[in-house]
């Protein structure tokens, strides 16, 4: 709620284990780029470290800041991250932290459409065969969000061709054969 009060308002996702909070950074704002994005995860490990390396998919998405921080004045002193999270943000590289959702292929497409240097073929088999996890709602909203953020379909295929994948990644069909 304190956050609410500094005008953050609640994103799109709402799970059991996960919220996301927004606030424009300044009025009209209208697309991603022009808000400030939280991500809070509530989770049983209580060292936030050990939490990251287990559920952080990518190191550039391995920081954590506890939420008492949030409005510090020196909050950046008490950033935690993941082993190579800032080099990586710094150097715009993707790196696969853990493999643990079936949609984070769509994720580094995405982060690669915005500048982001992809993970090496190898980094990326883990994800790709994650894919055939996807229910079908899943993929529909996934292949939403890479098309808006890649600017099409097309853009999208280019994007996996230039990450070394070969495989149709953005048909139902093909993803159920993997």
């Amino acid at each position: 709620s304190n956050l609410r009060k500094k005008g953050f308002v609640y994103g799109k996702l709402n799970r059991k284990n996960e919220r996301v909070v927004k606030k424009r950074k300044s009025t009209g704002a209208k697309e991603l780029k022009d808000f400030v994005f939280i991500d809070i995860h509530f989770s049983a490990e209580k060292n936030i470290l050990k939490s990251l390396q287990k559920n952080a998919n990518f190191t550039i998405n391995g920081f954590a800041l506890p939420l008492e921080k949030v409005f510090s004045g020196d909050w950046y002193k008490s950033i935690i991250s993941v082993k190579n999270a800032e080099k990586d943000i710094r150097n715009r590289q993707i790196s696969v932290n853990a493999y643990i959702h079936p949609a984070q292929l769509y994720a580094c497409v995405r982060f690669v459409s915005h500048g982001f240097k992809p993970p090496t073929e190898k980094e990326a088999e883990g994800p790709f065969h994650l894919l055939k996890k996807l229910r079908k709602n899943q993929l529909k909203r996934n292949l939403r969000k890479v098309f808006e953020q890649t600017g099409g379909k097309m853009k999208a295929r280019k994007i996996a061709k230039r990450m070394g994948i070969k495989e149709d990644i953005f048909s139902l069909k093909v993803i159920k054969t993997l």
